[in-house]
Formats: structure tokens, C-alpha cells, sequence
């Protein structure tokens, strides 16, 4: 699944390609992705302009001139969204949906698993929509600090790994970001949460914004599906120092190797030797 890195670069693509043009027309290829696509609610954006695409969590959200409301976008599992030249090119294989400008350009939302949605939402009801999915802080929000997380995670007693991966303490953080800032912190994902210091707190919040930064400058990490906009892919993944590296050399104690474990049905990916438990 696409998670903030990848999301935001879609997003900084869009800002580039799509701002400020006008919508002549979105097509419907399927009647629905993970939920029914309405139909007569996004037809109503024909002829307005897109003023800004801004992000929540792993949500993209277009912005229109004289609409109340917004286009939320969820890449879901495999879903990414294409830029294209020209409206008369040929659809790929699994788009769903195609927004046609009236300058002749067009992007395409392409999901071959379909886990990824369309929705119409009033602008004046996406707080509620967020409040809805228990979103947290953004991790690159100054809002983010080591006092919050703290407090956060002594009300609980689980793994360290799984309160981050919880998206109503800090959103859109995923596994991949997860294994890399716990690995850079030298904390173990197996960490009880009412353990952790705020001298920790603070090392892992400046390590997951390192960490997303990186990736974010880097295009995102392109494991199976995510594409920029423009086809490119990222290339995050090439500097990982944990998560797929398994049975590979520790880049920070260079002396054990890196081991892959199931974690609440996840792959977790740390170095026994840096990521101590205490």
C-alpha cells in the first residue's frame, strides 16, 4: 500500500500538472472501486477549475473554484493516478476513472485491485470525515513533538511498532517508514509503549522526519505499484536500511544482520543487536 512518501509525491505531480485547469469532463469506466462511485456528484465538477491538491494522512484532495465541495482520492492498495498529454491516448488496463481538461490534457486514477476509492465530500465536512477515521497528527507537522507522542504511549501497553502504525496517534505513517525510524533510533519494535522515554520520543520524532523527508525527496519507494504521475518511479527503496534487507549486514552496528519477523501480521524488519528492548 502507498503510504505518506508515495502519497505526497503523487500529490507535489498533481500540483504540477493539474492546478488551475478546468474540468471538461470525468468518465466512469466501473461502477465502483471499494465503494459505489457517485456518478452525478462528480459530474457537477465539469467546468470548474482545480485550485489546490492538498493531502491528509495517505488522502488526496482536490480543490475546486465555486464548489463546496472537494474530491477525496485514495490510492488504496495498488491504485496510482497518471498524467497524460493528450485525452484521445489510449486507457491502460484497470482505469477507473478519467479526468479530462478542457486544455486537452488528462489523468487517469488506475487500480488493478481495486482497494482504492473516489468519493464527493463537502469541503465543510471533511473535519468530520477525518474525526470519522481517527486521524492523528501529520509526522511532519510541528505539532508532532516529543511531549504528545509521550503522552500518547503511556496510556497504552503495546509494541512500540503497532502504536505508531496506529493512524490516531501519528497518520499515515505505514510499515515500510515504521522498520526504517524505529531501525535509526535504535528502539525495538517490540518495545512496550509505557517504556518509552521522552528522550526516546524525541529521537524517534526526528528520525521519522528524516526518514519521510528522504523518501519524499527520493519519489517514494516503488516495491510493486507506485508510479509518479509522469510513469517515473521512486527510489527510495534503494536506500533502506532495514526493511527488506533481510539477512543483510547491519549498515549501523555492521556486525549482526538484519532479521524479518511477524508482527501482528506484519513484516518487521530490525537489527536484535541496535534496536534493544530496554
Amino acid at each position: 500500500m502507498p503510504e505518506l512518501p508515495e502519497v505526497e509525491t503523487v500529490c507535489q505531480g498533481l500540483r504540477d500538472t493539474i492546478l488551475e485547469k478546468t474540468i471538461a469532463k470525468i468518465k466512469i469506466n466501473r461502477p465502483n472501486l471499494r465503494y459505489p462511485l457517485d456518478h452525478q456528484a462528480l459530474s457537477t465538477f465539469h467546468n470548474h477549475k482545480i485550485t489546490a491538491v492538498t493531502r491528509r494522512s495517505k488522502y488526496i484532495i482536490l480543490h475546486f473554484d465555486r464548489h463546496q465541495d472537494v474530491i477525496l482520492i485514495h490510492l488504496g492498495m495498488s491504485g496510482r493516478i497518471h498524467n497524460y498529454a493528450d485525452t484521445t491516448v489510449d486507457k491502460v488496463k484497470h482505469t477507473h476513472v478519467e479526468f479530462d481538461f478542457k486544455d486537452s490534457t488528462a489523468i487517469h486514477f488506475i487500480d488493478p485491485r481495486r482497494f482504492g476509492f473516489v468519493h464527493v465530500i463537502k469541503s465543510t465536512n471533511l473535519n468530520d470525515y477525518w474525526h470519522g477515521k481517527r486521524l492523528g497528527i501529520e509526522p511532519l507537522n510541528d505539532e508532532l513533538t516529543a511531549t504528545y507522542l509521550h503522552q500518547a504511549l503511556q496510556v497504552k501497553k503495546i509494541s512500540l511498532k503497532a502504536a505508531l502504525l496506529d493512524q490516531s496517534i501519528i497518520a499515515g505513517l505505514g510499515n515500510i517508514y515504521v522498520c526504517e525510524a524505529l531501525h535509526l533510533s535504535k528502539l525495538s519494535p517490540y518495545k512496550i509503549t509505557n517504556t518509552v522515554t521522552l528522550e526516546q520520543c524525541d529521537t524517534l520524532i526526528h528520525f521519522i522526519k528524516i526518514v519521510l523527508r528522504k523518501a519524499i525527496q527520493a519519489g517514494g519507494s516503488t516495491l510493486r505499484d507506485h508510479k509518479k504521475v509522469n510513469g517515473d518511479t521512486g527510489y527510495f527503496q534503494f536506500d533502506f536500511h532495514v526493511y527488506n534487507q533481510e539477512s543483510k549486514l547491519c549498515r549501523l552496528c555492521e556486525v549482526e544482520k538484519i532479521i524479518r519477523v511477524k508482527q501482528n501480521g506484519r513484516s518487521t524488519f530490525y537489527c536484535t543487536a541496535c534496536q534493544l528492548v530496554s
